[in-house]
C-alpha cells in the first residue's frame, strides 16, 4: 500500500512520508480500511501538514480555502495563481464565509508547506500534485448537487483517460457517495468498445492458435525463483530503478486536466488507456466503501469491470483480425534485418511465436488490472456470484487472478477445473501457465509446494532459462 502511495510522483519518498504513513498504519483505532486504497492515506498526509503548528485557523477553514483555491485553477487549466488571484480567492471565502485575515492564511499555508510561493513569477502553487487532485475533489464533493459542478464532473470522467482527470475523480469517489458519479462512470464505462463483446480466452482464441500458437515459446522455473523472498528484493529493487528512471521523464500531455480532442491518429490508444482507468476508478468504488454499498451495484460495477476488460482485449484482437499472414510476414521482414542468414521458416515462426506472446502477456495484463483493480477480501461474495452468472470463461481466469493476488493460498480446484477446460487449446493453457509462474515468482510458500504447484501446470523446474531461446536456422 505503502509504495502505491509513494508512486507517480504524487508524494515523494522521504523517510518523513513513509513514517507518517507507518503511523497511520498503526493507529488501527485511527483508520477506517474501508477508505479506500488511496483517499484515506492522502487525507491523513494533509490533515498531517495542516496541523503542523499552532496557528489562527482551524484545518476546516484551511481545507475550505485550498478547495477554493483548487477549483479556481482547475477552471484557469493552470497549475498556479498569482498574487492578485489569490487575494480573490480570500475575497470569494469572505463573502461566502466570514471575514479573515488574507496575509495570515498565506503565511500559515505556506508554512505548512501546502502551498509553496515561487519568487521568480511571483506565482502560488500546491508542493505536491496529490494535494491538488485531492482538494478538487473537496470543493466537487461538497457541492456535487449543482447542475454547474454536475457538468465539471461528467467532463472528467470523460476525459478520465488523463491522470489528472482520473486522480480527481478517484478522490472524488473516496470523499462523495452521491450515486450520480457511479451512474456517470458507469455510463462512460459502457461506452467503451460497446460494439466488441467481451472476449472468453478458451472459445474465442481458435484463430489465435490457428495462426500464432503453432510452437509457442515454452514457460520453464528456474529453481533459484523458488526463494518468494529474494524473488520480491529483487522486484522492488528493479521497481525502485524503473521509477527512478521515469521521475525524469515528462509528458505535459498526460497532465493537462482539460485536453482538447484526441486527434484521428490518437483516438484508439485514449480509448484503450480510458477503459484501463475506468477499471481503475471502478474498482476504486467498489472497493471504498464495500460495507455501505448495495450488493447488486457491486455485483454491477465487478460485472462492468470484467466485462469492460474483455472488451478491450475484444478490440486489441480485432487489430490483427483478417491481416495475420500479413502481420507475420511483416515482422519476419523485419527479424530478417538483423538475422540475414536466417532461413524464411524459421523467421517466420519466430514471428508468430513473437505476436503469440505479446497477445499472451496483453490478456494477462488487462487481467491483472481488473484483478488489482477490484480485488479485496471483502468482496469474496460478489466474486462468486459474478462468476456463477456468466458462462464466459474469461470470468473464471478473472477470478482466479484476484484468488491468486489477494487470497493467498492457490485455489487449486479452480486451477484444476480452468486447465481441464482448456485442455488442448494452447492460448488459455499457456495463460494459466503465466498466472502461475507469476503467482509463484511473488508467493512465500514452502519450496515444495511450489514444486507440487509448478506440476499440476506442467511448467518444469529447470536450472536453464526462464524463456529458453528459441533456436533458428542460419544458412551457411
Amino acid at each position: 500500500m505503502i509504495k502505491v502511495i509513494l508512486g507517480k510522483d504524487l508524494v515523494p519518498s522521504y523517510p518523513v512520508f513513509v513514517l507518517i504513513l507507518l503511523q497511520a498504519f498503526e493507529a488501527g483505532k485511527t483508520l477506517d480500511e474501508s477508505a479506500g486504497a488511496f483517499g484515506f492515506f492522502y487525507e491523513f498526509l494533509i490533515r498531517e501538514a495542516l496541523a503542523h503548528g499552532d496557528g489562527e485557523f482551524d484545518s476546516d477553514t484551511k481545507f475550505t480555502y485550498l478547495s477554493l483555491l483548487a477549483f479556481r485553477m482547475l477552471t484557469q487549466k493552470r497549475l498556479s495563481v498569482d498574487a492578485e488571484e489569490i487575494k480573490e480567492i480570500t475575497g470569494e471565502y469572505e463573502r461566502t464565509y466570514r471575514e479573515i485575515s488574507h496575509h495570515v492564511m498565506v503565511a500559515e499555508l505556506l508554512s505548512s508547506g501546502v502551498i509553496l510561493e515561487h519568487d521568480d513569477e511571483k506565482t502560488f502553487s500546491f508542493r505536491y500534485r496529490y494535494f491538488f487532485y485531492y482538494f478538487v475533489a473537496t470543493y466537487l464533493a461538497k457541492n456535487i448537487t449543482k447542475e454547474e459542478i454536475r457538468t465539471t464532473v461528467k467532463n472528467l470522467i470523460s476525459r478520465i483517460y488523463l491522470e489528472d482527470c482520473a486522480y480527481i475523480v478517484i478522490f472524488l469517489t473516496y470523499l462523495s457517495k452521491d450515486p450520480f458519479i457511479l451512474e456517470e462512470m458507469m455510463g462512460v464505462s459502457k461506452q467503451i468498445f460497446p460494439e466488441i463483446p467481451p472476449v472468453d480466452v478458451i472459445a474465442a482464441t481458435q484463430a489465435v492458435d490457428n495462426h500464432f500458437g503453432r510452437e509457442p515459446v515454452k514457460l520453464a522455473f528456474h529453481e533459484k525463483f523458488l526463494d518468494g523472498k529474494s524473488n520480491r528484493e529483487a522486484l522492488l529493487k528493479a521497481t525502485d530503478e524503473y521509477e527512478e528512471i521515469e521521475k525524469n521523464k515528462s509528458d505535459p500531455a498526460e497532465h493537462q486536466v482539460l485536453e482538447d480532442e484526441a486527434t484521428e491518429g490518437a483516438r484508439l490508444a485514449v480509448e484503450l488507456n480510458r477503459a484501463l482507468k475506468s477499471i481503475q476508478v471502478l474498482g476504486q468504488i467498489v472497493k471504498n466503501f464495500p460495507g455501505s454499498t448495495e450488493k447488486k451495484d457491486k455485483i454491477a460495477i465487478v460485472e462492468e469491470c470484467y466485462s469492460l476488460g474483455m472488451r478491450t482485449l475484444g478490440q486489441l484482437l480485432k487489430l490483427i483480425e483478417g491481416r495475420e499472414d500479413e502481420l507475420i510476414n511483416e515482422i519476419a521482414d523485419a527479424l530478417a534485418k538483423s538475422n540475414p542468414r536466417a532461413e524464411r521458416e524459421a523467421l517466420m515462426n519466430g514471428a508468430r511465436a513473437f505476436v503469440f506472446t505479446i497477445l499472451e502477456l496483453s490478456t494477462f495484463g488487462i487481467m491483472k488490472r481488473v484483478s488489482h483493480s477490484v480485488g479485496s477480501d471483502k468482496l469474496l461474495d460478489v466474486y462468486k456470484i459474478v462468476k456463477e452468472n456468466s458462462t464466459n470463461s474469461s470470468f473464471s481466469f478473472i477470478d482466479l487472478a484476484i484468488k491468486l493476488d489477494h487470497m493467498g493460498s492457490f485455489p487449486i480446484k479452480d486451477f484444476r477445473d480452468l486447465r481441464s477446460a482448456a485442455k488442448g487449446k494452447v492460448f488459455p493453457e499457456v495463460l494459466l501457465q503465466i498466472l502461475s509462474v507469476e503467482y509463484l515468482y511473488n508467493s512465500l510458500i514452502p519450496a515444495e509446494l511450489k514444486q507440487k504447484i509448478l506440476a499440476l501446470a506442467g511448467i518444469p523446474l529447470t536450472k536453464g532459462k526462464l524463456i529458453p531461446k528459441r533456436d533458428l536456422k542460419f544458412g551457411n
